[in-house]
């Protein structure tokens, strides 16, 4: 997938790292009604299936990609969410057996 920095740049102060926070209060505050979509998008995945915590990290990408929201709802989601489940799961197992 490919995008261009139009959402980090008018939402994000292009920022180059940007809060599952701050991505929320983007979503929540500005009008544009295709950019709400957008954005909404974006939490969804950054933060409900890819992340968890308002502190975490947001993969950019991810607000690269919307913009070709065909590209967008083909992209194995899903797929991502598990790796990263299966991650912080083997991280977590590997704590509790110290």
């Amino acid at each position: 997938m490919s995008g261009n920095r139009r959402l980090v740049e008018k939402y994000m102060n292009d920022s180059k790292i940007i809060r599952s926070g701050e991505l929320k209060a983007a979503f929540l505050n500005y009008g544009d009604i295709e950019d709400v979509w957008k954005l909404g998008l974006c939490y969804l995945v950054g933060s409900l299936l890819l992340a968890g915590e308002s502190t975490k990290k947001i993969d950019l990408d991810i607000l690269f990609y919307v913009e070709n929201e065909e590209q967008f709802f083909q992209f194995s989601w899903g797929h991502e969410s598990f790796h990263k489940t299966m991650a912080g799961l083997k991280k977590d197992i590997h704590y509790y057996r110290k």
